[in-house]
């Protein structure tokens, strides 16, 4: 790689234009100057880390990448007199002002009252527009972001295993190491919250089964239960019906008998009617004793009925008892281990969370390492050459994405504030205008 003689800064590209200054690389090449010493806290010495100047790797430590680099003014603390000058580190690196007003898409205003309405729409659907894109962009920035603080770490990782240190970065190390150490006791922590979890949810799901197979047994109880009942209830039913059917033989005797008995005693009917009618009497009276007998039968029928179908009752209840009994525990055990899921999947969240930010300070802390190498020229050397070109894309790429949010916000701010403004107050005042006369207009029809 190499070093631009006007910024410092390393650059995988070898002639162009430096992507952190916009200076022409050819022929302007140097070493990085001796590097000022920064200092930050050790996580694992407690004390001081010597950092020295972390420019040379790019990125600003502890910066926000959408930030402009240091001595760049913002927009708003310079005026339009100034605006071309004050920026000229933005412009050599290309955001000057013509592609931002390309990108912003809202062209030059025309004059008039239309040409003030027409632009004010035009601004408002470029803004969402921009808006949207400024979105995708930050996302990409993020994206870049994150892959080079992975490439750094990776080339830190590998720049410790082949022993490649100096005394600042010993210390970067040894923090490194400790976030290597804790992220590691948070994954044993999670992996036995799962192995505990697991065995849990076994033991659980045995129980259940055990549950299902007793209740399976049992609900065969139940149907054969369920079976002797119902032929006890229709063994009754079947005698009742017959004695009730006797009951209605005897009633109606009855009835006849009473009848001839009304004839018999009607001493205006001639005398053979009267004898035929107590001739009848006695042949009913003759037929009253087998009915009668049979009533009782069927009486005592349903005695030795009663006794069997209040048992089979007893029985199935009984059965029945037991097999909602087994119902309602399986439901219990499966309610446990839905809030053992449940429980479970709020700790493991917890832990996963821990996991992350664990696994952001170990990419955080190896990076560190990975951009104190960039720094302090330990690279050049045939076996990190490769990871160092690799870091210095992935440099470019985060600077490009980061420039483009950039490029995307002052597009946003690129209209005609004047014009906009007009054509925004014709818009308002043609609506209330148009208020206006409606209002009127329905006044003198009411009239």
């Amino acid at each position: 790689m190499i070093y631009c003689a006007h910024c410092k800064k390393p650059s995988a590209r070898e002639s162009g234009v430096c992507p952190h200054c916009g200076e022409d690389l050819k022929g302007k090449t140097g070493s990085a100057p001796e590097a000022p010493r920064v200092k930050a806290q050790g996580a694992a010495s407690g004390g001081e880390i010597d950092l020295g100047d972390d420019s040379e790797s790019g990125l600003e430590l502890a910066t926000d990448s959408h930030m402009p680099h240091e001595g760049m003014p913002e927009l708003e603390d310079v005026d339009d007199s100034a605006h071309k000058e004050a920026l000229a580190p933005v412009l050599r690196e290309g955001l000057d002002e013509s592609e931002i007003n390309r990108i912003s898409g809202f062209g030059k205003p025309g004059e008039g009252i239309v040409a003030g309405v027409k632009y004010w729409l035009k601004v408002r659907e470029r803004h969402r527009a921009i808006l949207k894109d400024i979105e995708g962009a930050r996302e990409e920035s993020e994206s870049s972001k994150n892959r080079l603080a992975a490439v750094h770490a990776e080339l830190g990782k590998k720049g410790h295993s082949l022993g490649v240190t100096t005394e600042s970065i010993k210390n970067l190390i040894s923090s490194a190491l400790v976030a290597d150490s804790e992220f590691m006791s948070v994954r044993k922590r999670r992996i036995g919250l799962e192995s505990d979890h697991r065995d849990s949810v076994r033991a659980l799901e045995q129980t259940i089964r055990d549950l299902e197979k007793e209740t399976a047994e049992v609900r065969r109880d139940e149907t054969a239960a369920s079976l002797r009942l119902d032929g006890r209830k229709k063994d009754h039913r079947r005698v009742e019906g017959q004695q009730k059917r006797v009951q209605i033989e005897h009633r109606n005797l009855l009835e006849m008998i009473e009848r001839h008995q009304e004839e018999y005693a009607d001493l205006e009917k001639p005398k053979e009617e009267r004898d035929k009618a107590l001739a009848r009497i006695s042949e009913l009276d003759r037929q009253q004793p087998a009915i009668v007998e049979r009533i009782n039968e069927y009486s005592e029928a349903l005695k030795e009925i009663v006794v069997p179908l209040a048992q089979a009752e007893e029985e199935a209840k009984v059965v029945r008892d037991r097999l909602h009994e087994f119902t309602e525990r399986i439901v219990a055990v499966r309610a446990e281990k839905a809030d053992l899921h449940e429980v479970f999947s709020q700790a493991d969240g917890s832990v996963s969370r821990q996991i992350d930010a664990e696994r952001e300070q170990i990419t955080a802390a190896w990076a560190a390492v990975g951009e104190r190498m960039i720094a302090e020229r330990l690279c050049d050397r045939d076996d990190l050459r490769d990871n160092a070109q690799v870091v210095m894309g992935a440099i470019e790429a985060a600077h490009d994405t980061s420039r483009k949010v950039e490029l995307l916000v002052r597009a946003m701010d690129a209209y005609d504030k004047r014009v906009f403004t007009q054509g925004k107050n014709v818009v308002i005042a043609g609506a209330i205008g148009v208020v206006i006369v409606i209002a009127v207009l329905l006044g003198v029809f009411v009239v």
